[in-house]
């Protein structure tokens, strides 16, 4: 009875069927022709071009929306992953897999499993001619000098959920406009953690999911992500 879909729910005799969803707009989109967001209560017909994965349960903290993830892609080419699986939740444990949470703001993973992202990123844009300026800027250690991100050559970032479901990235998505030193940098969006506590899970923020339709199904236990959904 935590989330208000559930309250709500019950109190409309189940009207809205324990479903929401939403899409967050472009947090750069100019005053002047702004990105509409949006927040929608009750079912309604599955978003064109979304992909599902199953929505599973933590005891240790069920009032999140956790899923399953199976790995990354740059470039089409599969993220070599080591260490534990934390991508999934371990059922016996609690630990392990990943938050969709619109509350926080980059996507944080493991430090091995971040790593491992980040290097191969790394590797494919450099040999696309974007020049990583090898210093930490703000909160990100992977920046780069770009005039523009339209013509430059960006490789595709894509998550890889369990039941099949692929999530590709707009590059907005995952290179942040950064200004340091009165220019304008471009970084990885996304963080690491020590995983040293049981508490810390990884986790998908806004802006990673900016622009998609992201659907909240607690009836059929699923999570659903569409793009150009704003």
């Amino acid at each position: 009875m935590l989330s208000f879909p559930t309250q709500l729910a019950a109190a409309t005799n189940n009207a809205y069927a324990r479903v929401f969803s939403y899409c967050l707009g472009d947090r750069d989109a100019r005053a002047e022709s702004p990105t509409s967001s949006y927040l929608v209560f009750g079912r309604a017909t599955d978003p064109p071009g979304a992909a599902f994965t199953p929505m599973r349960t933590s005891a240790r903290k069920p009032s999140q929306y956790v899923v399953d993830m199976v790995g990354f892609s740059v470039d089409g080419a599969p993220v070599v992953l080591t260490g534990a699986d934390d991508l999934a939740l371990d059922p016996a444990t609690g630990r392990g897999g990943v938050v969709v949470d619109s509350g926080a703001t980059v996507s944080r993973f493991a430090l091995h499993t971040y790593a491992a992202l980040r290097d191969a990123f790394d590797a494919r844009a450099t040999a696309a001619g974007m020049r990583n300026v090898r210093e930490n800027i703000s909160v990100y250690d992977a920046c780069y000098d770009l005039p523009t991100t339209t013509t430059a050559r960006v490789p595709a970032v894509a998550l890889h959920f369990a039941g099949g479901a692929d999530v590709l990235l707009p590059r907005r998505n995952y290179l942040v406009p950064v200004e340091s030193r009165g220019r304008t940098y471009y970084c990885f969006g996304f963080m690491g953690f020590e995983p040293n506590s049981a508490d810390e899970r990884s986790t998908l923020g806004n802006v990673q999911q900016q622009g998609f339709h992201i659907v909240f199904d607690e009836e059929r236990e699923r999570i659903g992500f569409a793009p150009n959904g704003c």
